[in-house]
């Protein structure tokens, strides 16, 4: 038993890039890809086919979102909050977003299907092949998520990360300020320092 632990292994513990369910962050991820290939002319899209894995169609239960909650659980409205605005953050599954995201036209021409390429895959892999008015198709494969060991975060991405989880509680400035002791803490001498920043900022948040 534990030989190896799974939170030591390249699929072990890992961060979530998108605070969605975990089994749409391949997907997620390949939408915002393929958006790239679109250039804007979401117009141009016909259909939108997700392969996912058998694990997929337990959690991924709504077919459209009526609030925030249920939103983290619909394909539709992830994959097309990925392609409307190139990244999934908090503020996509506030109540305001909701009637943004599901009036686009985009939430509709999403649909799961099993998919053989990643049918067995343990970690939510994902196929997201997007078929254009023209009959253009275009496709990316996800077998894992970033934000695992085996694909940890850019310090980038690591950072507009952070600085999205604190948008709504600290300002700015003392995210960044957080972030940058934060990312020397295995060498740093004291933790005083990091302590204090981050005790000033809940203060700063109440």
């Amino acid at each position: 038993w534990g030989d190896p632990l799974e939170i030591l292994t390249e699929f072990g513990l890992g961060l979530k890039p998108y605070p969605a369910c975990g089994a749409a962050h391949p997907p997620i991820e390949a939408a915002i890809r393929l958006r790239e290939q679109l250039r804007g002319n979401l117009d141009a899209i016909e259909d939108i086919r997700v392969g996912v894995t058998e694990m997929h169609f337990e959690p991924m239960i709504y077919d459209k979102a009526a609030n925030g909650l249920e939103a983290k659980f619909c394909m539709g409205y992830c994959i097309a909050a990925a392609l409307l605005d190139g990244d999934v953050t908090l503020q996509s599954f506030e109540e305001v977003e909701i009637p943004r995201i599901n009036a686009s036209g985009i939430v509709e021409k999403v649909w799961m299907e099993l998919d053989d390429r990643v049918k067995g895959n343990s970690e939510f892999g994902s196929v997201v092949t997007i078929t254009l008015n023209s009959g253009q198709v275009l496709e990316k494969i996800v077998p894992l998520a970033i934000g695992k060991p085996e694909r940890w975060f850019p310090k980038r991405k690591l950072e507009t990360k952070f600085h999205d989880c604190c948008s709504s509680v600290i300002s700015k400035e003392h995210a960044a300020k957080i972030f940058t002791l934060s990312q020397a803490f295995e060498d740093a001498r004291s933790l005083k320092p990091l302590c204090n920043a981050v005790g000033q900022s809940t203060v700063l948040a109440e």
